[in-house]
């Protein structure tokens, strides 16, 4: 097929990791569910690495690669918060903006590739960090879990993810905002208008890239 490079294969791993991640959720698993999800996370920097390093960017992998993060990322948080049985849930006020901005974001770009056709799209270095920020939060809930189970959790550890959590909360919406910025830019201005000059950091991205919208 063309453009399934190794880079993309790597990528399509999150794809077939994110099933087996929820189904060790649904059963309580969650040691497994930690291995599960760390692989899935670490494969998103080893695509980005081959994609880079190797010159593998390809439409494929530009398109599947932050299709595969919001999926991981999305059924994490879901999983962890909804999930009859789950002892300690991620909370729910992480848990809704997140989806909110992942919600606004793909309207913005679905908005934007409908007014001028396919281009490519750039992360804006915000939405790494927030990306960042929200494995650390799903991998800080899971150890609790797995830690703790339905035993009382150490203030220590509810102060760290309390840290964490607001963290992740303001850079979700610092960096909705960056791209609400950037995407009236371009609506105004076209592709190139971005207020930086860059092209397009509103949506999608390169494969290689690191894979955050």
């Amino acid at each position: 097929m063309a453009g399934l490079t190794v880079a993309t294969y790597f990528t399509l791993l999150r794809f077939v990791l994110v099933p087996i991640f929820v189904a060790t959720v649904v059963r309580g698993a969650y040691g497994w569910a930690l291995v599960t999800f760390a692989v899935a996370a670490a494969s998103d920097g080893v695509d980005g690495f081959i994609a880079r390093r190797f010159n593998q960017r390809s439409r494929l992998g530009a398109t599947l690669d932050p299709l595969a993060d919001k999926l991981l990322l999305i059924s994490a948080f879901v999983a962890l918060t909804f999930v009859a049985g789950v002892p300690h849930r991620m909370p729910a006020y992480l848990t809704l903006p997140a989806l909110a901005r992942d919600a606004i974001i793909v309207v913005g770009v679905v908005a934007l590739t409908y007014r001028y056709g396919w281009f490519d799209y750039e992360p804006h270095w915000l939405s790494k960090c927030n990306t960042v920020a929200q494995i650390a939060a799903v991998l800080i809930v899971i150890l609790i879990n797995r830690a703790c189970g339905a035993q009382a959790v150490p203030q220590g550890w509810l102060v760290f993810e309390t840290i964490v959590c607001v963290a992740t909360l303001a850079l979700i919406f610092v960096s909705l905002a960056a791209y609400v910025w950037t995407g009236t830019a371009i609506l105004m201005g076209g592709p190139k208008g971005s207020p930086d000059g860059r092209p397009c950091p509103a949506g999608g991205m390169k494969e290689g890239s690191g894979g955050e919208q």
